[in-house]
């Protein structure tokens, strides 16, 4: 009888203390500050938008006049390589040079004369996404057919490709560049994939499997030496997780809270992965959230506007976002955005976490910007404008 009794006090115990870090976790949430509201001066939808007035000045003091373009070629994807990166001084980069991939399929070396060097010889066919290590020696590549894609490592450093194994569904490096983590085909369930690491560097270093597990079209980000998340694909009419695999321990667990998932679930993690923006939806992609989580998955704070993550550059304290300075009330996102359904004009911001602030950077009124892959390195803001497809940066 008395064991009956100290058990249903624990319980009791472990519930009063789960309340009451819901309760803390709930008063630690704080607001961000509205952004300025601005009309937009163009329809976006249907329309064809005029890519003018770079040079353009705002009333607001935006800093409009730094904003130029790198190179004439439109580009696939981008990325920025500096030999002396380091992680832990990740906002300074010295000697930095600038790649891409161009829409012919080369990839290119911006030069500072306007004449872009080409790299390669022969064209990447049917190029569909990159991913860039911290530093940006190696980039993964993947192209091909969406049944039968293609995983490609480019070495900027010495110009040259390193393989990856064949029947790879995604990708990622670990946050030093060392290695690299995807998913494989399991040799004896087709219906599995194994998750595994892979050293770049060692070549006579085993590949480990960390787990196997039945997924159909998961994303990954390997954002801290030993977690990597996993997200499916995001859609506004499906419910989805943010799941951890712990690197050391071969385990995974959920990290979203929601037991039944969020529908349009979308991450991007800051380099060194302690916090990210976490973008959401109900109500088929009308209705939008945008909170800022930390490692764990928790939200440390909401946002008062609404933009998607790969719209963002995250890191701690400043996160850089363009922001559209209008949605149509019927689109339902990211589904529409993906697809290029639906476009924005946006102005882009300064974002500062700590002292809860913002500042505009760039008034959307002068020109047609849509901004995506963001990448903000040493007081340049790097992104690609999907109006033209090509390569923008922002000195601040």
């Amino acid at each position: 009888m008395n064991k009956k009794i100290i058990i249903i006090t624990v319980i009791v115990l472990c519930i009063i203390a789960l309340g009451a870090g819901v309760y803390f976790a709930w008063k630690k949430t704080r607001t961000i500050l509205t952004p300025p509201d601005s009309s937009p001066q163009n329809s976006v939808n249907g329309q064809s938008i005029s890519i003018n007035n770079l040079a353009g000045s705002s009333s607001d003091g935006a800093v409009a006049s730094k904003l130029s373009v790198i190179s004439d070629n439109t580009i696939y994807g981008y990325w920025v390589f500096n030999s002396n990166f380091s992680a832990a001084t990740a906002q300074k980069i010295q000697g930095s040079g600038v790649f891409y991939v161009g829409r012919d399929g080369i990839i290119y070396k911006v030069k500072a004369d306007g004449a872009d060097e080409a790299l390669t010889s022969s064209s990447i066919e049917n190029f569909q996404s990159l991913e860039s290590s911290l530093d940006g020696k190696r980039v993964i590549i993947k192209s091909g057919n969406s049944g039968a894609s293609k995983f490609v490592v480019y070495n900027s450093e010495n110009n040259i490709f390193e393989s990856l194994p064949d029947k790879i569904t995604a990708a990622d490096f670990s946050p030093d560049g060392k290695k690299a983590a995807y998913f494989s085909a399991n040799a004896g369930d087709p219906g599995k994939s194994d998750l595994i690491t892979k050293s770049l560097i060692d070549l006579k270093q085993k590949p480990a499997t960390l787990l196997s597990l039945y997924q159909g079209d998961f994303s990954l980000n390997w954002i801290s030496q030993n977690k990597i998340t996993l997200v499916p694909k995001p859609s506004a009419f499906y419910p989805a997780s943010i799941w951890a695999v712990d690197v050391v321990k071969k385990t995974l667990s959920r990290l979203t809270s929601e037991e039944n998932g969020l529908n349009g679930l979308i991450v991007n993690w800051s380099s060194d992965g302690k916090i990210g923006l976490q973008f959401s939806s109900s109500m088929e992609g009308r209705s939008r959230i945008l909170n800022l989580i930390n490692d764990q998955g928790e939200v440390m704070a909401n946002f008062e506007f609404v933009t998607l993550p790969e719209k963002c550059f995250v890191s701690d304290p400043k996160i850089y976002c363009a922001i559209p300075q209008s949605i149509p009330d019927k689109s339902a996102l990211p589904d529409d955005y993906l697809k290029n359904a639906v476009y924005f004009v946006d102005s882009l911001y300064q974002i500062d976490i700590t002292s809860n602030s913002f500042e505009r950077i760039f008034d959307g009124n002068a020109s047609a910007i849509d901004a995506i892959n963001l990448n903000f390195v040493d007081g340049k803001l790097f992104f690609i404008n999907k109006y033209d497809s090509k390569l923008y940066v922002l000195e601040l």
